[in-house]
């Protein structure tokens, strides 16, 4: 039967406490497979347990607690620290189920103040994501930014007024954009314009002076196109 070791120490060997470990395995029949840092999920079809100095050693060495606990249940496997803790137990049980629900918990509270600073900074400057391009902070075609204040630019506005009347007309992508092209109007990067980008423009809410952004609409964010 194999178990994953993982210890502070680099060299197993080297540590006091890890001799504890091969102590333990060798008591309980247990062979140590791998000794690492790291938790690799790869490894968890070939192992029946993780076995380390510590509780507190698994959230030092493992990326993601609550998913090595997602993991641990879903292929079956146990914990057990030389500190005493087992998962096998129901103690150990109801431990880990506390430690994941405070892991659901705090990544939901860190998210949603990841969410509030960018909406703060895009509320205030509108370069984080969301406009254009992803998060490049680039402006659709018609703005441009003017220090930290978006502006219209006149001529191109007006191109985006014609596209719009255009499709009200009924003409379609295609023929829009051989007729800006035949213009010598050409987008933001400087490229002809194609269907794609014609039909960029026309389902993009920027125009209308509000901006989508994380499932949240910042209305009245800057000057309206249309």
């Amino acid at each position: 039967m194999k178990v994953l070791a993982i210890t502070k120490s680099n060299d197993i060997n080297s540590s006091i406490k890890s001799h504890k470990i091969h102590k333990w395995c060798e008591i309980n029949n247990y062979r140590i497979t791998k000794i690492s840092k790291l938790f690799s999920p790869h490894r968890l079809e070939s192992i029946e347990g993780i076995i380390a100095e510590t509780f507190f050693d698994l959230y030092q060495n493992i990326f993601s607690f609550g998913k090595m606990v997602e993991l641990v249940n879903k292929y079956g496997l146990f914990i057990h620290c030389m500190d005493g803790f087992d998962s096998r137990t129901t103690f150990g049980k109801n431990v880990l189920k506390m430690q994941l629900k405070f892991c659901e918990i705090e990544k939901s509270d860190l998210a949603n103040r990841t969410l509030e600073g960018r909406m703060n900074n895009f509320s205030r400057f509108g370069k984080v994501g969301g406009i254009g391009k992803g998060s490049t902070g680039k402006p659709p075609f018609g703005y441009y930014w003017d220090g930290d204040v978006l502006e219209v630019d006149s001529q191109k506005s007006q191109w985006v007024k014609r596209i719009y009347d255009f499709r009200h007309d009924g003409v379609s992508y295609r023929k829009i954009a051989n007729i800006v092209n035949e213009a010598g109007v050409v987008t933001n990067n400087g490229k002809p314009f194609s269907r794609r980008a014609i039909k960029s423009i026309l389902n993009n809410n920027f125009y209308s002076g509000h901006v989508h952004y994380s499932n949240q609409i910042i209305q009245n964010h800057h000057k309206p196109v249309l």
